[in-house]
């Protein structure tokens, strides 16, 4: 059995997450989609993990916010390295202010992983967005 590059992982989830939530989205709205998500590496290393969070969580009324923590809540569920459970007792800002045992070393790891996630993201709805004529639907097309 083969395993898959964590980075491949990475795209497999940002695209399943895109084909998902923005299934019937117009050119429009995926390009505001990419828009908003363009800036949001650069948020993140101009400002840190928990601002990041607490910036997404705050503006979570915002579709395209509200999607990327989504995006960012179910991958880090999804991965062994962390315990965060993206269940709705805890919010990931929660997670990660309360979280007493969390040394530099998994903070970082987070921060990192959320990045390469960002850049995925942000690569995905471009190329989408790109191939859409103007005026169509399916963010995905075919599965």
């Amino acid at each position: 059995m083969s395993e898959i590059l964590l980075s491949h992982q990475r795209a497999m989830h940002c695209y399943q997450q895109i084909n998902s939530d923005l299934k019937i989205a117009d050119k429009d709205t995926l390009k505001g989609y990419e828009t908003t998500v363009a800036g949001m590496p650069a948020f993140l290393r101009n400002n840190g993990l928990l601002h990041f969070i607490a910036f997404l969580t705050q503006n979570s009324d915002h579709t395209a916010y509200k999607f990327c923590l989504d995006a960012l809540e179910q991958w880090l569920t999804k991965q062994s390295w962390t315990d965060y459970m993206a269940d709705g007792k805890k919010t990931l800002y929660q997670y990660l202010l309360e979280h007493e045992t969390m040394t530099v070393q998994e903070h970082i790891a987070i921060e990192n992983e959320i990045n390469e996630l960002l850049v995925w993201l942000k690569s995905l709805l471009r190329a989408i967005s790109a191939q859409q004529p103007q005026g169509t639907s399916s963010a995905g097309g075919q599965e």
